[in-house]
């Protein structure tokens, strides 16, 4: 039986499905129709009234995928729920800049809409980027993705969804030398923007996953031509191996079969904590725009008269640690701890008898007008002194948090650990 595919994303996962330069595929997937050049705030937004003749781009697929996204037609075809496998990428999301028209009114500022004559009717709109704009394109972002799976849980039952968690390459092989392209290690910049857009589907939503060997080259002979998603043959060679082993899995075990979903699980963890132990991205910094939602807090007090808290051991030595006045009374003087490790491991020493009171919460945001932003926090594992004590998963917010209280003695020691994940 012929697997249908779908994929809605950049030529990293389109070109999977192309003969000229995948010749085998056709042995195993039917491609239908796709979308490309479109980011999820512009697909989940309204359609747009346009005079068609303004699509008059020389080239018919620029016309095309500007119609596309600004008709949200894709949805409509979707509906039909015959798509087995429907396969996203971020690239565009990271790249492009969004056009807001109107009230939940957005496109894509693609390269495609500025090829016709539709593109200068919004020269005086308002655009929005993930560089420049970060957090209120985030929760656009965000809201739009969670539309998104809304929208397929309810009319697509039958449809898979599998993130390519591909990447931008600036360097190529030529003359037998390893080349890097300066033009194309700027567009891969972007990489470091496109590890949160993959991680809040990785740890939402229950997604198959295509990742990514970060050793493919881009390939100068490539029938588009040299850019940072048109990568060497073994990328596709490799990424049909990996659909294949999915659909095999999928075929052998029911989706919603429990060992099936553990491995899933297991998957997508595997793939967030290479994400957090990869530092290859042209050792760029992690954008100061986004580290706090990205952002656990651990308050913690000793409470009676003059009490306090020693920290003794912390696994994560690049945490801020505060000792602040407004947390010290006459009760005693707490600590306060921000980290963005996922797995932290504390020790402390109580001083003199009292009752220790721990927050786990998320970092205290607010925006322009000092309107407090929940920050969510999955604290899916709490252990002190090898007793876990938090139950279920507990998602939390600054406004929110999740409160252990225990009595204590005079120089008692306390090993906490925490792992825990971003909401």
């Amino acid at each position: 039986m012929t697997v249908e595919i779908s994929t809605m994303g950049s030529c990293a996962s389109r070109n999977i499905f192309n003969s000229v330069i995948n010749e085998e595929y056709k042995n195993f997937f039917h491609i239908n129709e796709s979308i490309e050049t479109v980011t999820f705030i512009s697909l989940m937004s309204e359609p747009l009234k346009f005079d068609q003749r303004l699509l008059d781009s020389s080239d018919s697929y620029d016309n095309e995928c500007v119609l596309q996204d600004l008709s949200k037609k894709y949805l409509d075809f979707l509906k039909k729920d015959k798509i087995d496998y429907l396969i996203i990428d971020t690239y565009f999301d990271a790249v492009y800049e969004i056009i807001i028209n109107d009230e939940n009114s957005y496109i894509a500022d693609s390269e495609r809409i500025k090829r016709t004559s539709l593109h200068p009717l919004f020269a005086d709109k308002k655009r929005i980027s993930i560089t420049k704009d970060f957090d209120e394109y985030y929760e656009l972002w965000t809201n739009s993705v969670r539309l998104f799976f809304e929208f397929i849980a309810k009319n697509c039952p039958n449809t898979k969804i599998i993130l390519n968690c591909s990447r931008s390459v600036y360097r190529y092989y030529e003359n037998e030398k390893i080349i890097e392209d300066e033009h194309l290690k700027k567009i891969s910049y972007h990489n470091k923007y496109r590890k949160i857009l993959d991680k809040f589907i990785l740890e939402n939503f229950d997604v198959e996953v295509l990742d990514f060997d970060k050793n493919i080259l881009a390939c100068k002979e490539h029938v588009f031509g040299l850019h940072p998603t048109h990568y060497e043959p073994k990328y596709y060679e490799e990424k049909t191996r990996q659909l294949n082993e999915i659909i095999a899995r999928n075929n052998l075990f029911d989706y919603s079969y429990k060992y099936n979903m553990e491995l899933r699980k297991l998957k997508k963890k595997n793939i967030i904590l290479s994400f957090d132990n990869d530092d290859d991205d042209q050792n760029l910094p992690i954008p100061d725009l986004f580290k706090k939602y990205l952002t656990a807090r651990i308050d913690l007090k000793n409470e009676k008269l003059h009490n306090a808290i020693e920290l003794i051991e912390n696994s994560d030595e690049k945490s801020i640690v505060n000792y602040p006045k407004w947390f010290e009374d006459e009760r005693g003087s707490g600590i306060i701890i921000h980290t963005q490790k996922r797995e932290v491991s504390l020790k402390i020493k109580c001083i003199h008898d009292g009752e220790l009171t721990l927050r786990f919460r998320g970092k205290d945001v607010k925006d322009q007008n000092g309107v407090r932003i929940p920050v969510y926090i999955n604290y899916n594992n709490i252990v002190i002194n090898n007793e876990k004590i938090n139950g279920d998963v507990e998602l939390v917010c600054h406004d929110k948090p999740y409160i252990y209280k225990r009595k204590v003695e005079h120089h008692e020691i306390l090993t906490i650990k925490i792992e825990w994940s971003p909401f």
